[in-house]
């Protein structure tokens, strides 16, 4: 029996939201559409506070990474992230690494969204940069299809790593080749 095309549509409306909430998470570190290798794109978005926050961050004299960290407060793999990145943070901060996790919360970010936003960041307190996109603009940019998704720019604004989700094996080479740079 062959589907209706309304089928058909409300099936592709679920591939979207499916992939963000955490089919990418069995994903390994990958290279998708050529993103590693690639110059980083250059955006800027708004912090919890209106001011602007430039993506990639600038580099700092004697930086080595910067590392930027889409995230959600409705993905349970952002948290998990998260909880590692802070444990690692003392060392990489001493270290030049800057990281700036960016808020992907809806494909249109309103008050609700920031509200939930800061909730979330008031219970993880990150000591590192947060921005929001309010209209995907840096999610588009980078071809990304989930949450949390984690880029890793060398110096030279080159995307050196991207790791969709946050799956054991494949984060813990992330957090290596991090750690070894």
């Amino acid at each position: 029996m062959r589907a209706s095309n309304g089928f058909c549509a409300r099936a592709s409306l679920l591939a979207v939201p499916l992939a963000i909430c955490g089919m990418a998470l069995s994903l390994p570190a990958q290279d998708h559409a050529g993103l590693v290798g690639s110059t980083a794109a250059e955006l800027e978005l708004m912090d919890l506070a209106g001011e602007t926050v430039t993506v990639p961050p600038e580099k700092q004299s004697g930086g080595t990474l910067r590392i930027l960290v889409f995230w959600s407060t409705w993905s349970s793999a952002c948290e998990h992230e998260f909880k590692i990145l802070k444990e690692r943070w003392p060392v990489w901060s001493k270290r030049g690494v800057q990281i700036l996790a960016i808020n992907v919360e809806a494909s249109s970010i309103g008050e609700e969204e920031r509200e939930k936003a800061r909730s979330f960041l008031e219970t993880a307190k990150l000591p590192f940069s947060v921005a929001l996109d309010l209209d995907l603009k840096a999610f588009k940019a980078y071809g990304l299809v989930a949450v949390p998704t984690t880029i890793v720019i060398g110096n030279r604004g080159k995307v050196l790593m991207r790791l969709s989700g946050f799956p054991v094996k494949a984060s813990e080479q992330m957090l290596k080749g991090i750690d070894d740079r």
